[in-house]
């Protein structure tokens, strides 16, 4: 175990639920807990959420709340499927910290069954700028390889930058 300070990371799954069906849902919550579980057992940051789905704008000023009483050092808006852009604002709005947006493929192509996850990312770059705030994009699943380098690049870069 190493003495040095973990990194404290909030992160959000916006979702829009009932609209791509269960089997849609499912698969987003584990695309979800797999990334908590690479970023605590591989990163070795501090995890911080509060719900297993942001989907509505009471949910959201709840996140941000909850993130600024754990004083989290970054966020991670995860886009599981669909979701509105005024869930991302009143987190964004609210929050002073590093932002990293991740969005994945569309798992249920084949079968002509989207969810939508980079839609709901699309208006992202067109908020952040609105609101002056910085952000960095990570596309695709955790079992990716280059998600995984990616992530340990932004997470080590948001360390130096805290820790010097």
């Amino acid at each position: 175990m190493s003495d040095q300070k973990k990194l404290k990371i909030g992160i959000a799954n916006l979702m829009m639920l009932n609209i791509f069906g269960d089997e849609a849902e499912k698969k987003a919550r584990n695309y979800f807990d797999g990334a908590v579980k690479f970023l605590e057992d591989e990163l070795g940051v501090e995890v911080h959420t509060n719900l297993q789905a942001v989907t509505n704008l009471d949910e959201a000023r709840q996140t941000w709340e909850f993130f600024a009483e754990k004083r989290v050092e970054a966020i991670i808006l995860f886009n599981g499927t669909f979701s509105l852009t005024n869930l991302m604002i009143e987190i964004i709005r609210n929050s002073n910290v590093p932002f990293v947006i991740w969005g994945f493929e569309e798992y249920l192509m084949d079968k002509k069954s989207d969810t939508g996850s980079m839609i709901g990312l699309m208006p992202a770059g067109m908020v952040f700028r609105n609101l002056d705030k910085k952000f960095s994009f990570v596309y695709g699943s955790i079992e990716r390889r280059e998600v995984q380098d990616q992530l340990k690049v932004l997470f080590n870069v948001i360390k130096a930058v805290l820790y010097l």
